[in-house]
């Protein structure tokens, strides 16, 4: 009786034992200096949602250490080594000996890919149910570097998007959906003027932006960037940070830019009929003409709803009429009257814009609208002004302004500077 007890306990003890010995063989979230992580091991969050380890795309040999959720098809969110790949995957991921620093190295002790901190007493790397693959301290739990300061194309409930202590936190998108190498294409949130905006750029160009975010979390010239029931919107701004970010509690969400330049929110359906990913928006949108930067250039106006889309403002008129007829927009428009630089100028307005790029914008926050308008009209080079916060905060346009659009709600009110003869048609 005692013999057939003790036949199916001691495999059992056997295999409870090595478990604790072998990492390969039990769940854990974090590596050691005694425990480096090494192919094919992964480190999973405690709840599962995510896990760390190496990974190849499609036939390359290209290996990587990255971040995926475990229970989907492989949807990669941050990547450690992108500019770097591995030849195969015998790599591994260590604390240094020095306790200071993550290392990706392979097995002829070849650096790829390095977290620096400071030297820690008891160091520890752990994955976190967000997402976030931490290295921290673990006396003290103080993070000296963390994932989420430093994104790759995919950005996480919780995750900052924009400045921190002078470190810029941009999304750069894949090579192709094979190559996760950065690509020409980021997504910024330009800050430069105090009302801060989203620009997806192509090298140093920019070809989608969202407008200036407004007093209630929304990006002014772009509808989908709004609260909803799935996730909520909220931006930081103090002396060392200036940054958005957003909230879930219902979905598992990702902000991810493609490598195709959209923007896109995706949501996982977890119903037991879908199990997929969903897109609840892109930007730009690739059926509105009207979300391609700049469409009708400089002084002009894009309506979606028009079968032309581009018009000039009033007192303007198209600088290349032949090319307007072909729907050959991009030069813009030019004055009909061109300004003397005297109070005989004056301002017209246009209501629920999208206000334009503001690369050439002075702010000040304090005045407002009667005394915003009186500083444009002392100054020959402003051509436009606007109020971005109810009554008060003084936006001045300096020289030519563009990608303008007009939307059916919501937006600024844009004044333009124009001939005194214009002002009353």
């Amino acid at each position: 009786m005692k013999k057939w007890q003790l036949v199916p306990l001691l495999p059992l003890l056997l295999l409870t034992i090595f478990s604790l010995l072998s990492p390969s063989l039990s769940s854990r979230d974090n590596i050691t200096i005694e425990s480096p992580l090494a192919y094919p091991n992964t480190l999973n969050s405690p709840d599962n949602t995510f896990a760390l380890g190496f990974f190849n795309t499609g036939n390359s040999r290209r290996w990587y250490l990255g971040i995926w959720y475990t229970n989907e098809s492989q949807i990669v969110v941050w990547i450690a080594n992108r500019k770097n790949p591995m030849p195969d995957p015998n790599g591994s991921l260590y604390i240094s000996s020095d306790r200071s620093n993550l290392q990706l190295k392979t097995n002829t002790s070849d650096v790829l890919w390095h977290a620096s901190s400071s030297s820690m007493d008891n160091p520890i790397a752990q994955l976190l149910d967000t997402g976030n693959f931490v290295l921290k301290d673990k006396n003290t739990s103080k993070i000296a570097w963390q994932s989420f300061d430093n994104p790759t194309d995919t950005l996480l409930p919780g995750m900052p998007f924009g400045w921190i202590a002078g470190q810029n936190l941009n999304l750069t998108s894949w090579t192709d959906s094979d190559n996760p190498a950065p690509s020409n294409y980021t997504v910024k949130l330009d800050h430069r003027t105090g009302w801060p905006e989203i620009i997806i750029w192509n090298g140093s160009k920019p070809i989608f932006r969202t407008g200036p975010l407004d007093g209630n979390n929304k990006f002014s010239g772009s509808p989908q960037f709004k609260n909803s029931t799935e996730w909520t919107f909220y931006y930081v701004s103090n002396q060392t940070a200036e940054y958005i970010s957003y909230s879930t509690s219902s979905s598992k969400l990702r902000l991810v830019l493609n490598h195709n330049s959209t923007l896109q929110m995706n949501r996982f359906d977890d119903a037991e009929t879908e199990q997929e990913w969903d897109v609840d928006w892109s930007a730009p949108d690739l059926t509105d003409p009207c979300d391609k930067y700049a469409r009708c250039g400089q002084f002009g106006i894009c309506y979606s709803t028009s079968s032309n889309n581009c018009t000039c403002l009033t007192g303007f008129e198209p600088t290349h009429l032949r090319d307007w007829e072909v729907d050959e927009t991009t030069q813009g428009c030019k004055r009909k009257v061109e300004l003397n630089c005297t109070s005989d100028d004056g301002f017209l307005n246009i209501h629920n814009v999208k206000l334009p790029d503001t690369t050439n914008t002075t702010v000040d926050r304090t005045i407002e609208q009667n005394e915003c308008e009186q500083r444009c009209s002392k100054n020959c080079s402003c051509y436009a002004y606007s109020i971005l916060n109810g009554s008060r905060g003084c936006t001045m346009w300096m020289g030519d302004f563009t990608d303008i659009r007009k939307l059916d709600q919501g937006g600024f009110t844009l004044y333009y500077r124009v001939a005194h003869s214009e002002l009353h048609g």
